[in-house]
């Protein structure tokens, strides 16, 4: 398969700031690659294409189907999934891809760019890609041309218990060392679709940690696997106050979750979603085209939806988790209305970053807009919090922008989780995945260009 390294490259000597020297030399001073106030710095020191198994290249009839032609890392990128952040991979954290959606990218396999290291790396391919001839390919859901026998679909290859993620969108999530994950660098937590078809193929599957230090799957649910689960208009989001992974159905009542506090491999369980009067949306569990952002120091998430037109508003629904069960709750947010400080695009799938320093939350939309929209509330008591609007724009680098020009987005080009608040540097980070090159703050072209933003920005 021509597969890269199932790590991160070696790490350069330390440079002065203790970080590392970067490919073009010394660096012209300490932390160089950090941005100024409102600025933007492009930091990876690595290309995307270095570690991406099909170096760049399209890929298609591969036996983990790049999406639609594309290559293995665009693909994931591309099909409607986003990034997870991981903060218990290294000192700062990482941003770790994994899976896909519509049977794009179903195979096994993460890649990451490490902040601490400011460089891309590959996980689980050589672990977990079996020999092409298992597979002769096609996109699953077409079942003349899908060969593969209904048992390879779960069965035991180097150590790994490898599954198809067919769908997986909104519903992966990671598990740090002490909640489940794989030692020092923690693990990707796979609810995989159960009952879903490929190929006319219906198979039930459980719960499945994938590990980010060397790709290995493993069981993660004790009990039977049922319907539960699964993908498609399902959101996973962890509630590390009551240490619980909550598993949101579009517009239904029931949510399951996982205790993070037993070990693995550990039971799946649900609760009815609490109602309060008055809740917004008649308390209907949004999650269809929402970004979930769950704020510790609240004890509550924020459900965010974007008008879906040009120059969208942004509505906000608040879910309490104090009581250790969620609450739809019967708090107004104030919606952003629509209009020239709205969100040019639509505001469909933004990214939604909680800054745990300024204790506020911001929005960003992509499609290599310099501006981000700020939501700030007056305390950390968000049922009785009062709450602003502001936006802030960004200077410096043009952001990566891996789509080009764009009137109103769709779920294949929002920015759901690639943007992402860092609080051991105090900066954002940014990717748009591997398709985008620019030069690096040490001089140097690269693709798949990952961005520091000052966390704040010059206010509009």
């Amino acid at each position: 398969m021509g597969c890269s390294s199932p790590s991160a490259p070696d790490d350069d000597k330390p440079g002065p700031d203790g970080g590392q020297v970067p490919d073009g030399g010394e660096p012209p001073q300490p932390d160089w690659w950090l941005p100024q106030p409102g600025m933007i710095t492009n930091v990876n020191q690595n290309d995307a294409t270095d570690v991406d198994i099909d170096h760049g290249a399209a890929a298609p009839g591969q036996w983990y189907n790049g999406f639609y032609g594309a290559n293995s890392f665009a693909g994931m990128v591309g099909s409607w999934n986003g990034a997870l952040w991981a903060d218990g991979y290294s000192k700062d954290g990482a941003l770790a891809f994994f899976g896909g959606g519509h049977g794009a990218n179903i195979g096994c396999i993460s890649y990451f760019f490490d902040v601490t290291t400011r460089k891309w790396g590959q996980v689980g391919a050589e672990r977990n890609l079996p020999p092409t001839g298992d597979w002769n390919g096609g996109h699953p859901y077409d079942a003349a041309k899908d060969e593969r026998d209904p048992a390879w679909l779960d069965y035991d290859h180097n150590g790994s218990r490898i599954i198809v993620l067919a769908h997986q969108y909104q519903s992966t999530s990671y598990l740090a060392p002490d909640e489940g994950g794989a030692p020092s660098v923690g693990s990707i937590l796979v609810p995989n679709a159960e009952f879903d078809e490929t190929a006319g193929k219906p198979a039930k599957w459980g719960q499945w940690t994938f590990s980010l230090g060397d790709g290995q799957m493993a069981r993660s649910r004790s009990d039977a696997a049922t319907e539960g689960v699964g993908s498609g208009s399902r959101v996973a989001v962890k509630d590390t106050v009551n240490r619980k992974m909550w598993y949101f159905t579009q517009g239904q009542p029931l949510v399951f979750y996982q205790d993070l506090t037993l070990p693995v491999p550990r039971p799946l369980e649900s609760v009815v979603v609490q109602v309060e009067n008055g809740a917004p949306n008649n308390g209907y569990v949004p999650v269809y085209d929402f970004t979930w952002l769950f704020v510790p120091e609240a004890k509550a998430a924020l459900a965010f939806a974007g008008g879906g037109t040009e120059n969208a508003g942004m509505a906000a629904i608040l879910v309490d988790f104090a009581s250790g069960t969620p609450v739809m709750a019967a708090v107004e947010v104030p919606a952003l209305p629509p209009g020239e400080a709205g969100f040019p695009h639509g505001g469909t799938d933004v990214s939604a970053a909680w800054d745990s320093k300024r204790h506020r939350i911001v929005l960003y939309e992509g499609l290599g807009e310099k501006v981000t929209h700020v939501l700030t509330p007056s305390s950390l008591d968000f049922r009785t919090a009062t709450w602003t609007w502001s936006r802030e724009s960004y200077g410096g680098r043009a952001p990566a922008n891996a789509h080009g020009s764009i009137g109103v987005a769709t779920s294949l080009e929002g920015a759901w989780g690639r943007f992402r608040y860092v609080p051991t540097l105090d900066v954002f980070v940014w990717t748009d995945g591997p398709g985008v090159s620019d030069v690096a703050e040490d001089g140097v072209m690269r693709n798949g260009i990952v961005q520091f933003w000052h966390p704040q920005g010059t206010p509009l």
